[in-house]
């Protein structure tokens, strides 16, 4: 029994499979967060010493040009130098080194913009990234394998242990939003929705479904929302409810992105490809390569 038990652990766990599906998040997630970086990099004057922040001491040490608030020139330096690093990590270039640099990077952001609240998309990304220090991210469609094998369309098998890291964390992030929720009384009246629809982060959408819809509709869609969200974490795992998951996932973050305009969650979408098999990945992928990506992995050289 217990061998049993081993047996389907490490099968779960640190079976070797293809990397075609880590590879897919990893282009997926470099291209959403370098869109991210670039609205973020429109309030680099926010983060200097022109901005509305001005330091409350003065001091003289070389540190202190770190710990305080840095000149316009270095802000727009060190946004240019994370998109280069956000690039390097998108082609699968020297990943591990990229994704510590950007997560440093991160870190420093997170400083400068005075220690406020980390949202949940940002604590994703920056999940994300620790999981892609794990070896294995750059095995397919990169240019390690580019450099290594002389194909971009080079592969070699990686451990599930990524994929399942990346699973848990989509679904424990929809399983705890979804019961704070249910703990919180104000989230079962429409009057939750009916505030985002007309609050600081509403868009010309909400406002005008705030103005249309009646009451009743607005707390029928609260509840469907939020039933919907309950269950996402357990239909992820049951590959036959897989397909509403998905498309209920896809509608709700599209609805608000445009009645909201929080449009960073979207980036859940493209993960839920984590709960696929990577095997179904492989073939999707290698059909449509036209015979360039190879049945069998490259030989190290």
């Amino acid at each position: 029994m217990i061998s049993t038990f081993t047996h389907r652990y490490d099968h779960f766990f640190h079976q070797e499979t293809s990397p075609h599906l880590l590879a897919i998040v990893r282009i997926a997630l470099g291209l959403f967060v370098m869109l991210y970086w670039y609205t973020q990099w429109s309030f680099a004057r926010l983060f200097s010493t022109d901005g509305i922040f001005f330091p409350l001491v003065q001091m003289s040490d070389p540190i202190s040009f770190f710990l305080l608030h840095p000149p316009l020139w270095f802000m727009h330096s060190f946004f240019a130098l994370v998109f280069l690093f956000l690039t390097f990590f998108t082609v699968g270039f020297r990943t591990r080194t990229s994704a510590f640099v950007i997560l440093m990077a991160f870190a420093y952001f997170h400083f400068l913009s005075q220690w406020q609240m980390m949202t949940s998309f940002y604590r994703l990304f920056c999940f994300s990234f620790v999981v892609f220090l794990i070896p294995g991210g750059d095995r397919a469609f990169s240019v390690a394998m580019w450099q290594k094998h002389g194909s971009l369309f080079a592969w070699e098998p990686v451990s599930i242990f990524s994929q399942r890291l990346l699973s848990f964390q989509v679904t424990a992030t929809y399983f705890c939003v979804s019961w704070q929720k249910l703990l919180i009384p104000e989230w079962f009246s429409g009057g939750m929705l009916l505030q985002g629809f007309t609050g600081r982060w509403a868009t010309p959408v909400g406002f005008w479904l705030a103005r249309t819809l009646s009451p009743r509709v607005i707390d029928a869609m609260l509840l469907v929302s939020i039933f919907g969200e309950c269950l996402m974490p357990f239909m992820f795992w049951i590959r036959r409810l897989q397909p509403f998951a998905f498309i209920f996932g896809f509608l709700f973050h599209t609805m608000i992105t445009f009645t909201l305009n929080i449009w960073e969650f979207q980036f859940l979408v493209p993960l839920y490809i984590v709960f696929l098999r990577p095997d179904e990945i492989f073939e999707f992928c290698r059909r449509r390569s036209r015979g360039r990506i190879s049945v069998h992995p490259a030989m190290p050289a």
